[in-house]
């Protein structure tokens, strides 16, 4: 390559997600194809070709969008999942459901999110990882009738991550958990009203982030089945 055709081309690129090449309060989209989808609040946004844009940032941008990751999570124990590379409109996409989530999700900072082909569990739209505040979404993600609900789930794994001691030992009485007799890990005990969702059954984290869904976009089954920490989230997250 000669280098006055590398300058030109140096000149001429316009990075996909940066504010130098927009004015303030706003990023520049590079020309993509945008798969149709059914946003959150139910307008149901076409299948088209996307010419390059200035768009005005989401609310969420400021905070996740250094936070798409283009490679495997360092030390991640599914070793036959690929990795693929973000597509422009599912980044998009992600930023528009994360403004439609409450502040306590949409405000998490430091998560990684990775983008990776498919679960080795059949049909899972995305994985959270315990340690590193790591999220992995797949595929089966991006065809859910439901997207922004997918993600509250998996931030709400990273929000009980982020509770300190207080907070997760509070929720874990409300929850029916209790601690082993040594160490400082939880169990949880049988919950006589049951469960939103019986792999909550699995961990006191699975069931947090089942909780936090349903009370978000299901919040009269939560109330119903277990009213206890139906009111711990309105006394706690409510505003």
């Amino acid at each position: 390559m000669s280098f006055v055709y590398f300058l030109l081309l140096l000149f001429s690129y316009k990075p996909a997600y940066s504010s130098d090449a927009c004015g303030p309060g706003s990023h520049w989209v590079r020309a993509h194809h945008r798969s149709g989808y059914v946003r959150y609040d139910g307008v149901v946004v076409s299948d088209t070709v996307v010419s390059g844009h200035c768009r005005g940032n989401q609310k969420s941008y400021g905070i996740w969008k250094d936070s798409f990751l283009n490679s495997i999570p360092i030390g991640w124990p599914h070793k036959n999942e690929k990795d693929i590379k973000w597509k422009v409109d599912e980044i998009e996409r992600i930023l528009e459901a994360l403004d439609s989530l409450p502040s306590f999700l949409s405000n998490l900072k430091g998560v990684k999110i990775y983008r990776m082909k498919k679960s080795s569990e059949p049909n899972n739209p995305g994985t959270s990882a315990i340690n590193g505040n790591i999220i992995v979404l797949y595929d089966e993600a991006f065809k859910s009738k439901n997207f922004s609900r997918v993600l509250s789930h998996e931030l709400a794994h990273q929000l009980y991550n982020s509770l300190d001691s207080v907070d997760r030992d509070a929720y874990n009485l409300v929850a029916g958990a209790r601690k082993f007799s040594s160490g400082n890990k939880y169990y949880l005990e049988h919950r006589s009203s049951g469960y939103v969702a019986e792999d909550g059954k699995m961990s006191i984290n699975e069931d947090f982030a089942n909780n936090i869904e349903y009370y978000i976009f299901e919040p009269k089954k939560l109330k119903k089945v277990t009213p206890g920490v139906y009111e711990y989230f309105q006394k706690t997250y409510k505003k």
